[in-house]
């Protein structure tokens, strides 16, 4: 599939040496939201989600040329002929997924970021527990990183929540999320309560074990991932405002395993105190 770089001839720096902004060609874009980090050599766009490796990208315009050479470290008119740019897929979860490099664990010596998890109410135990970092800097600075395991203990995705007043609020691992959802505890359990977002599943797991589908609606894959490791009893547990959306995953769950449907009248389960949540599961 070729597309049209017409709309890449400006861009905007961002912080770090290595970040820079353009105009999306995957869709119809004049905010700059297509963001290219050239040291990791990956691009991801903060609208569509289009994401993929820059090692993939051949641009058609001339006139932008050796200003993609020089952001990529070439002098102008060195390096190879520029002449057609070819879409890439999403990167494949074959892809090794790694921290981002410039990430640290987070400790109470880490100020702003270790602040914002005790207003969310998550303990020191836990940061150990979960391997919660932080970025002050980088394509992901000013944002809590919380990594993101399979039933193998192997890193698969992470997801960066902004501690700042930022946008985009969530900016993650350049991987498909299709196939991938958050678990307080890796291995097989009695029962599961499946939400929406990584804090409420971080402030379930306080009284029971919490799967966050990292959005609304739920995939095949996603359904196969958390019915295959639960033994007994799955709850259903979305924000106030996805009420239809809890209805139609109760009903997919409950094909397959024991389901209850539990509806909130405000907010969501992050916000909820835990003695709340443990009389919601009674």
């Amino acid at each position: 599939m070729k597309l049209s770089f017409s709309g890449l001839g400006e861009y905007k720096r961002r912080r770090g040496d290595y970040q820079f902004m353009f105009n999306c060609p995957f869709h119809e874009d004049t905010n700059f939201h297509l963001g290219v980090n050239t040291k990791k050599g990956i691009y991801h766009c903060f609208k569509c989600n289009m994401s993929g490796r820059l090692s993939d990208i051949e641009i058609p315009l001339s006139s932008f040329q050796d200003r993609v050479k020089e952001i990529l470290g070439e002098k102008p008119g060195q390096g190879r002929a520029i002449t057609s740019f070819q879409a890439s897929p999403r990167i494949a979860l074959t892809c090794k997924v790694s921290l981002p490099g410039e990430s640290k664990i987070v400790s109470l010596q880490s100020g702003l970021p270790y602040r914002y998890l005790k207003l969310r109410r998550v303990t020191d135990k836990e940061i150990i527990k979960y391997k919660i970092h932080y970025c002050s800097e980088g394509l992901f600075h000013d944002r809590i990183i919380i990594p993101i395991y399979n039933i193998d203990k192997v890193l698969i995705y992470f997801v960066g929540r902004a501690y700042l007043n930022l946008n985009p609020k969530y900016l993650n691992a350049p991987v498909p999320k299709e196939e991938i959802v958050y678990r307080t505890e890796l291995e097989t359990t009695d029962e599961v309560v499946v939400c929406e977002g990584i804090f409420d599943a971080l402030r379930i797991g306080k009284v029971k074990p919490a799967v966050a589908l990292l959005g609304k609606v739920a995939s095949r894959k996603q359904i196969n991932l958390i019915t295959s490791h639960v033994r007994r009893l799955i709850y259903v547990m979305l924000d106030s405002d996805a009420k239809q959306e809890a209805f139609i995953l109760y009903n997919q769950l409950s094909y397959y395993k024991k389901t209850r449907l539990i509806l909130l009248d405000k907010k969501d389960p992050g916000s909820l105190q835990t003695e709340e949540l443990e009389r919601r599961f009674k």
